[in-house]
């Protein structure tokens, strides 16, 4: 017999043997979180140093206007999300004045962000009872707004507009009229003016983004003040346990030995330069664009594959001719540049960090994006695995093993997915006192490297016929 069950607690009279079983969680490890990126830009419309999850193209140009500028490139290149932020400070709204039937000003209408977007109005006549407030762009009508005509149309059509998605409205100061509003053909709102812009700006917008989760960050501007806001931007985000990287760009009428000085002057694996372009039949994609695609695309593939000889889609010819010699210069300076595919398109050269000099505890696995993504997931994994564990379990020896445990799960998932080498280990740290509230770990792991370097050794012999 086996034995008479118990429940936990329970206290039983006769000797013998008693049994009960539990199911014990498998420990779970994090997934892979791809297909982020952050970025900071200058527009004519939107809110200002704040956040703005973006799934869309349409939705972008929704909320920022415009033809969608950097998204379009993120997009492009593969982007699921982008955590926007609009950056800049100060300037001013775009105004317009009603005025009702006997000339008084009775409506002052605001744009709802600050910025040279070109708003037109108009306000029809009477028709069936009702009258329309329309807001144009380019043509296009963006929005409606449906007043009741008769009585006080001022309050009528602030309380209507209070809903806008483009202007606010309020009763004009001294205004005590309560009837007709006259109408107005389709004319331009006195423009606004654009927030002022430069690279401490760029840096504080992309503070905001250091919430959230992402695998690239970039920018709309190829200054040189800018590319140094977004390198002390990515010490900061690595300082606070956010790996990833900053993505630039400068574009090619820059000379080719003054954009492989600037690569050289970054020369860290958090940053990646991008100093070439592509031609998408007659329009050229370089600089913060091309920038801008890299970064969807480092994004969007998963870190076991790599970007060296990846496509470009859309392009049609490279930028500008190099010679071997140049595209040796750029792999050395750590700029990443683009190449003629064997298929007639364009593909990235070699997928490469802006490291070039390794020091310190670097190595050279940190020159390539792919190891260096694989490394900053691990680190990213790692965290998230044992953060539910923090404050739950007992820092004894079987709470260590099931940290271990977790850990070594997450390692041989990570082999499974074809990031790390088969074979990785985790044990305690012995210079970390395992005690009281606190123990350290040694995960030990081997990134896979892709295969970009083929030798082939030719041996002919000849006969004489």
């Amino acid at each position: 017999m086996a034995g008479i069950a118990f429940s936990a607690g329970q206290s039983m009279i006769r000797p013998g043997v008693y049994n009960r079983y539990v199911q014990v969680a498998s420990p779970l490890y994090a997934g892979a979180s791809d297909g982020i990126v952050g970025c900071a830009f200058s527009a004519q419309w939107g809110p200002l140093g704040e956040v703005i999850e973006i799934t869309s193209l349409k939705q972008a140009i929704s909320a920022f206007g415009g033809d969608g500028g950097i998204f379009r490139q993120i997009f492009m290149g593969g982007a699921s999300t982008v955590y926007a932020v609009r950056a800049g400070l100060g300037g001013t709204a775009a105004v317009c004045t009603l005025m009702d039937a006997a000339g008084a000003a009775a409506v002052e209408v605001s744009a709802r962000y600050v910025g040279t977007r070109g708003l037109k109005y108009e306000l029809t006549a009477a028709d069936g009872g009702v009258r329309y407030f329309i807001l144009r762009e380019d043509g296009a009508e963006l929005e409606r707004i449906v007043l009741v005509a008769g009585g006080d149309e001022a309050a009528a059509l602030i309380e209507a507009g209070a809903r806008s998605e483009y202007v606010t409205m309020k009763r004009a100061s001294g205004y005590s009229g309560g009837g007709a509003l006259a109408v107005v053909t389709e004319t331009a709102m006195t423009a606004g003016t654009d927030p002022q812009l430069d690279g401490d700006d760029y840096g504080e917008a992309l503070d905001r983004l250091t919430a959230y989760a992402w695998n690239c960050v970039c920018v709309d501007s190829c200054a040189q003040d800018v590319r140094a806001g977004v390198l002390a931007y990515m010490k900061r985000a690595s300082a606070d346990g956010h790996m990833g990287f900053g993505v630039v760009g400068e574009g090619v009428d820059v000379d080719f030995s003054l954009r492989t000085a600037h690569a050289i002057a970054l020369n860290d694996y958090s940053m990646v330069y991008v100093g070439g372009g592509w031609y998408e039949d007659d329009v050229l994609i370089d600089g913060w664009r091309a920038a801008a695609r890299i970064a969807g695309m480092i994004a969007r593939v998963p870190a076991s594959q790599s970007l060296t000889h990846r496509a470009i889609s859309g392009a049609t010819r490279c930028a500008e001719a190099l010679t071997n010699a140049k595209y040796v210069t750029c792999t050395n300076a750590g700029m990443l540049t683009f190449s003629p595919s064997t298929a007639g398109g364009v593909w990235v050269e070699n997928a490469i960090t802006s490291l070039h000099t390794p020091s310190g505890e670097d190595d050279a696995g940190w020159k390539k994006i792919k190891r260096a993504r694989v490394r900053f997931e691990l680190m990213d994994r790692a965290s998230a695995t044992v953060a539910p564990m923090i404050g739950n379990i007992s820092n004894d020896s079987d709470g260590r093993a099931a940290v271990i445990q977790a850990l070594q799960g997450l390692l041989r998932a990570m082999a499974s997915e074809g990031k790390l080498m088969p074979g990785g280990t985790v044990t305690l740290d012995p210079d970390v006192s395992s005690g009281g509230d606190s123990a350290g770990f040694i995960i030990e792991a081997d990134d896979v490297d892709a295969l970009e370097k083929v030798y082939f050794t030719y041996r002919f012999s000849f006969i004489q016929n």
